[in-house]
């Protein structure tokens, strides 16, 4: 029941997203005809990945809850790589750009719109990320029993068998799948311009980098999801439900579960910037910069 209840929070902060920058693109009587289409262009990208993400979570929830727990760790991953694929290959950049239309493309390359900080997270993330799936094949005996409680074997039916290669090939292919849309949709982002028109070279650079460092965001928060579902289906796999029935098995339930509580509570302050930075990221882009009084 909690898996379904994970969605609520999910669809509500989509939502929020949607609305944000539904207003946020809305027409606006200082902007030409361009840039009013310009946004109208972006809006669509955003909603449409949106859509897309939230409805990937949902539906691969649903299948791994149907196949078996451990593929929820799975989940994450996929859901934030479909949405960010689709961002980045969405239609409906404005049909008249031209050599004399479109923005300046500085900076170009995705190493220069994204921040050293933002490389460290998302390098952080990936690490843990990685570190998890591959500490699912140390977690066990030869006999399947948790290495670290040996008391835990002595309870009949209680230990369980830790996944193993079965859930750590999966969460390593993820994590390879969402490195590669996250760099491809940076160079998307980087290479082809958001806001093209006479004018708004200025805009549409801010919207690139602006957009750069959301979904490196977006992808880091992913991973960190991963690795903290990650620990809780093996967690749960070897210790079983009856974790109190056997000798210290509290403590080590107490100490895994706030690994997944620390893990979740980082991404969700990495989600949740990554989602307010992208709501007010129409607003942000086309601010127009105030000019320094005449000396």
């Amino acid at each position: 029941m909690w898996l379904f209840m994970l969605m609520i929070p999910a669809a509500i902060a989509v939502a929020w997203v949607v609305g944000r920058g539904m207003i946020a693109t809305s027409p606006r009587a200082d902007l030409d005809q361009h840039a009013q289409v310009a946004l109208q262009a972006a809006r669509r990208r955003m909603i449409g990945a949106a859509t897309v993400a939230l409805v990937l979570a949902i539906v691969l929830l649903l299948v791994a809850i149907a196949i078996g727990p451990g593929w929820i760790a799975l989940v994450p991953g996929l859901a934030v790589g479909g949405g960010l694929l689709v961002y980045a290959t969405w239609p409906g950049r404005d049909g008249s750009v031209g050599p004399q239309r479109a923005a300046s493309l500085e900076p170009r390359a995705p190493r220069d719109s994204v921040t050293r900080r933002s490389i460290v997270w998302w390098g952080t993330a990936a690490v843990i990320s990685i570190a998890a799936a591959l500490g699912v094949l140390f977690v066990e005996f030869e006999d399947g029993v948790l290495g670290r409680a040996p008391d835990l074997r002595h309870v009949p039916g209680f230990v369980g068998t830790s996944p193993g290669w079965h859930l750590t090939l999966p969460l390593v292919g993820v994590t390879c799948v969402l490195a590669a849309v996250t760099w491809f949709a940076l160079r998307r982002v980087t290479e082809i311009p958001a806001l093209p028109g006479i004018g708004l070279a200025e805009q549409d650079r801010r919207w690139r980098s602006e957009s750069a460092e959301i979904i490196v965001q977006l992808s880091a928060g992913a991973l960190l999801v991963q690795c903290a579902a990650t620990v809780a289906v093996v967690v749960y796999a070897v210790f079983g439900e009856r974790m109190h029935a056997a000798p210290g098995g509290s403590d080590f339930f107490f100490l895994y579960a706030m690994v997944v509580l620390v893990i979740a509570v980082v991404a969700f302050i990495v989600f949740g910037s990554a989602l307010s930075r992208a709501a007010g990221l129409p607003r942000h882009a086309m601010a127009v910069p105030e000019r320094e009084p005449a000396q």
